[in-house]
């Protein structure tokens, strides 16, 4: 459910029953972890906000107030995080914290998470209710982040969207494919720099919503194919290059596709890899390094790598 259409529900005339936040704070080792234990508790995908200058985030999702006894919810809750930690994960504290927020409340609680981001003097991302004009030559990308797919903050995220403004002045005819593309931004910041052709994918069919939904919000949709696909329909031979291939995965689906992915990228592409934990990422490295590409540069950021590959 996109955050448009939560709106709407909100505004019935009808009586709206009370929401609840359950939100817990761990480690960014557990942030995908605890994250699927919220989307299976409560069937919807849970937000992340990550805690500049620690290494924690914070997963929450909103939920009806009726829905669970509060004291059994976090028995529930914690009995998983204890079994995560049997099995050697890091949880951190693993706070967990159970609040109710009136209906009314729900969507403008969203406006406090998410600020404008400017890209140096190439982007600004900022979403529908900010003010902030554009300097320049900035080219604008609004943003409605639905109930979780981002708009920039994360670091992986913001590595990415530097990396599709820094690589498009050095492209004679840019390209791009945005891999896992969630809220569509990348594709979206690609379709507003000038790329052609531009295509993104997400096997999830509610990201691809959002990612549609904002394409039309931004007068890019007829610039952009955005599709509901896999990593396993990506093939080793690929008919479309792409002289910038984006792919802002966990360590594990990076280094299980690594060929296919490889196979995106056109000669002299860039590969721009994110959503990997440092420690994870000497092995992300090594698979495609095995393909030819060669590392142009890499950021660390609260405890996440991202880097940037060349193709030969």
């Amino acid at each position: 459910m996109t955050r448009g259409s939560i709106d709407q529900l909100l505004s019935m005339a009808a009586p709206q029953p009370p929401l609840r936040q359950v939100a817990i704070t761990t480690s960014l080792e557990a942030e995908e972890a605890v994250a699927g234990l919220l989307e299976a508790l409560f069937e919807t995908t849970p937000s992340t906000s990550i805690r500049q200058g620690s290494h924690e985030a914070v997963i929450s999702v909103f939920t009806p107030a009726e829905r669970d006894n509060a004291t059994d919810l976090k028995r529930k809750i914690r009995e998983q995080l204890a079994y995560f930690e049997i099995c050697g994960l890091d949880v951190g504290d693993a706070t967990i914290q159970i609040q109710q927020v009136k209906p009314q409340d729900w969507s403008e609680s969203w406006k406090r998470h998410f600020h404008p981001i400017e890209i140096n003097d190439r982007l600004l991302i900022k979403p529908p209710w900010s003010r902030k004009r554009a300097k320049g030559h900035q080219a604008v990308v609004i943003l409605n982040p639905g109930m979780s797919f981002g708009t920039g903050n994360h670091p992986t995220t913001l590595f990415c969207l530097q990396q599709i403004a820094a690589i498009i002045d050095a492209s004679e005819t840019p390209s791009c494919l945005d891999i896992g593309t969630g809220s569509g931004i990348l594709a979206i910041a690609a379709a507003k720099l000038g790329y052609t052709p531009i295509s993104a994918f997400d096997n999830d069919p509610q990201a691809v919503g959002t990612a549609r939904a904002n394409a039309a919000c931004n007068n890019v949709s007829g610039q952009i194919d955005i599709a509901q696909a896999s990593l396993e329909d990506l093939t080793p031979q690929s008919n479309q290059q792409y002289s910038a291939v984006c792919a802002n995965l966990t360590h594990d689906l990076l280094k299980k596709y690594h060929e296919p992915i490889t196979a995106q990228l056109a000669p002299r592409g860039r590969l721009i890899l994110a959503g990997i934990l440092t420690s994870q990422f000497s092995a992300v490295r090594a698979c495609f390094e095995s393909r030819g590409l060669k590392l142009v540069n890499s950021e660390e950021l609260n405890e996440w790598k991202s880097a940037s590959f060349k193709q030969s």
